[in-house]
């Protein structure tokens, strides 16, 4: 039996996505705040890589309440 890879979102779509959303957004990951100049930095220096699980990040816009979502 073969294994299902997990949905992925890439750091472009995100980066989109938190733009659209404006200044109060921020991107959680790993239950972690980040703006998207330190997100951008976590991924270049400390985890080097680009694409991460749906299930491990998401948008919370400080303005609305909200949680964004990529499932």
């Amino acid at each position: 039996m073969e294994a299902t890879k997990p949905k992925t979102v890439h750091y472009r779509d995100i980066k989109k996505k938190i733009k659209e959303l404006g200044p109060e957004a921020k991107i959680v990951y790993n239950n972690d705040q980040h703006s998207l100049a330190n997100f951008q930095r976590l991924c270049m220096f400390e985890l080097r890589h680009w694409e991460f699980p749906v299930t491990d990040v998401y948008i919370y816009d400080k303005a609305t309440h909200l949680n964004h979502s990529f499932e």
